[in-house]
């Protein structure tokens, strides 16, 4: 995986986190630092879970993982990309983001948790690889903030919230051509 792959990579792992900003600007109770709170504890999250993904992969299968790791990235991208179409398509109503400042930072890193736990998966599909993990850490996280600034910019401007679903679906899209590019 390199260069292009890691931006692909990247954009596919952030469609829920965007999915969820465009949310959280919909249902944004006037906190002005919504916007950088949101993309500042997605992208720290998409950003250590590959590489607690990386590491889990190294110490659990080592060489084993590297020799057939083609394949098994192909799998773990496969598999996310399709649970990401799935929960796509049947993209539900948005919850509200307001509250006490504890419960909506609670509220923010469980979402910011929850919206990342399959970029852990990839972060054994980047060791099975043999991708430069800080070079594909630092392009998830930096897509991700973008990413999910945009998203929340966009929900205080709309008021649809079909727009998630969609962003799921075209993430999910992203990480199937990327497993079918990398192990089939």
């Amino acid at each position: 995986m390199q260069g292009l792959s890691y931006l692909f990579l990247a954009v596919g792992l952030a469609a829920d986190a965007f999915a969820v900003s465009v949310i959280r600007g919909m249902t944004a109770s006037g906190r002005s630092m919504d916007s950088i709170l949101t993309a500042m504890f997605f992208a720290a999250a998409q950003m250590i879970m590959p590489t607690a993904g990386y590491f889990l992969g190294m110490a659990a299968a080592g060489p084993a993982v590297r020799s057939g790791g083609s394949t098994v990235a192909a799998v773990i991208l496969f598999l996310i990309g399709g649970k990401m179409l799935i929960e796509g398509a049947g993209e539900g109503e948005p919850a509200k983001t307001g509250g006490p400042a504890g419960v909506y930072l609670v509220i923010l890193a469980a979402q910011a948790v929850a919206t990342s736990i399959d970029a852990m998966a990839a972060g054994i599909g980047l060791y099975a690889s043999g991708a430069r993990l800080w070079t594909a850490v630092g392009t998830i996280g930096a897509v991700t903030g973008s990413i999910c600034l945009a998203g929340h910019w966009l929900g205080r401007r709309c008021s649809a919230g079909r727009w998630g679903g969609y962003a799921q679906i075209l993430g999910g899209l992203i990480l199937i051509g990327l497993a079918i590019r990398t192990g089939w």
